[in-house]
């Protein structure tokens, strides 16, 4: 950790916008209410009031920590949402981190990018849905694990990599898709460090090779175990699922728009998907 670095940490001033920030922007959500998929997912869902076990494993760490919370506070809408502002501060929290390792000359840019991400109306979903708890449980750690293996990178202390599986496996188990978005974020965080480092450094080719490989390898393996290789396939072709990757498709240029102009937001409930049959091409609009 360079000086720069050692003195951003230290200072509580980051901490305290940054929270600050995240709390004049959405704390106000703890009024919302419980409304869509809440109220099937989580109000009167059966694991809350001992009808029946109907958690998926996929979500194990999302429905424990649910759990906990209703445990303590019951099915409460102000809690949970209060829940979901701690999640979106933590996120912005862990983002100024992982910028100021990445620009530990510029912190002021880094604290820019999480100040940033706490009050743009985009991320106010989470705050004020309760069921997007997921959403922030698999952010939360898979920028923990991008965060980790920069610092493996930068500073070759293999307990970095560790600590990234770590995180990479609470994104698995917060959300269904959970490992994928870890996956995707870690490859291109890695990808955008790691090889200007190989590059000038051609002697420790092998060593980032290696562990690459290593990683890809786990990564194999649990997706594996996790789902099976057939059913992983096979859902490639579930017209929901590339329903859903045509409609991100369709709006990614808007969604583009949005960050810099965030008028006319809506939940995505009411974005209208485009439909696929059966297979890769027969696409048609709802």
């Amino acid at each position: 950790m360079n000086q720069t670095e050692r003195n951003s940490f230290k200072s509580y001033w980051p901490w305290f916008l940054i929270v600050v920030a995240s709390a004049a922007a959405h704390l106000w959500c703890v009024k919302s209410q419980f409304y869509l998929d809440d109220l099937w997912q989580i109000r009167d869902n059966g694991t809350f009031h001992g009808d029946g076990y109907t958690e998926d494993i996929k979500l194990r760490w999302f429905y424990m920590m649910l759990k906990i919370q209703v445990a303590l506070f019951g099915m409460s809408s102000p809690a949970i949402h209060a829940c979901n502002w701690l999640l979106h501060t933590g996120v912005a929290l862990v983002l100024w981190r992982l910028a100021l390792l990445l620009l530990p000359q510029r912190p002021g840019v880094a604290l820019f990018s999480a100040l940033l991400f706490a009050v743009h109306p985009l991320g106010s979903e989470i705050p004020n849905y309760a069921r997007c708890q997921d959403i922030a449980w698999v952010t939360l750690f898979s920028l923990a694990a991008c965060h980790q293996v920069v610092a493996f990178l930068l500073r070759k202390h293999w307990w970095h990599l560790c600590l990234a599986l770590v995180m990479m496996a609470g994104a698995a188990f917060s959300k269904g898709p959970g490992v994928f978005h870890a996956i995707m974020m870690v490859g291109a965080v890695a990808a955008c460090v790691g090889l200007p480092i190989v590059l000038q450094k051609g002697k420790r080719v092998g060593l980032y090779l290696v562990s690459g490989a290593a990683l890809v390898l786990v990564c194999g393996f649990f997706v594996r175990h996790h789902f099976g290789w057939d059913t992983a396939v096979s859902r490639w072709q579930d017209p929901r699922i590339m329903g859903h990757a045509f409609t991100l498709s369709r709006v990614f240029w808007e969604f583009c728009r949005l960050g810099f102009w965030p008028n006319g937001l809506c939940a995505d409930h009411h974005i209208q998907e485009t439909l696929a049959e059966k297979g890769f091409w027969q696409v048609k609009d709802a």
